[in-house]
């Protein structure tokens, strides 16, 4: 993103890891859906960060839960070990056997919006739409909504 994207708009998704990313210094954290996701612009260029916590698998399971969804009506495992190891080994959409049951689950996960995804959805379409001119300010508006 620092060398490739230089100058230009750049949006990165990354799950909470153990490992901090060192760009992070360079950025500063705009607003955030408190233990969901956390959203970080660098200080000098266009380039936003968008970290999902806590790591993608849990965060998976707790926004099925409070979509009032169950993993298992979509043929996943419902356990955090067991959804691990069919993500850590996945391949590319074609030859995953998993890949159509995860598309199914986001198809709905999109349908009901849950807090997660609404706001997910929102600060990349919103900063897609405006790559050069985001209002950071309205962005934490809009957040803040779905913190209440």
């Amino acid at each position: 993103m620092k060398t490739k994207f230089k100058g230009d708009f750049a949006l990165g998704i990354i799950d909470k890891d153990k490992k901090i990313l060192n760009y992070l210094n360079e950025c500063q954290l705009v607003t955030e859906l408190p233990t969901v996701l956390q959203l970080f612009k660098h200080r000098q260029a266009n380039h936003y960060l968008i970290i999902i916590r806590p790591a993608m698998e849990r965060w998976v399971m707790n926004a099925t839960t409070i979509a009032g969804l169950s993993l298992l009506n979509f043929d996943l495992p419902n356990t955090l070990e067991g959804l691990c190891d069919i993500t850590k080994t996945s391949k590319e959409d074609k030859v995953d056997v998993h890949a159509s049951k995860f598309y199914s689950l986001f198809k709905e996960l999109n349908r009901i919006n849950p807090p997660a995804v609404a706001v997910l959805k929102f600060w990349i379409t919103y900063l897609k739409d405006n790559p050069y001119q985001a209002d950071l300010a309205y962005i934490i508006d809009q957040t803040q909504i779905y913190c209440e």
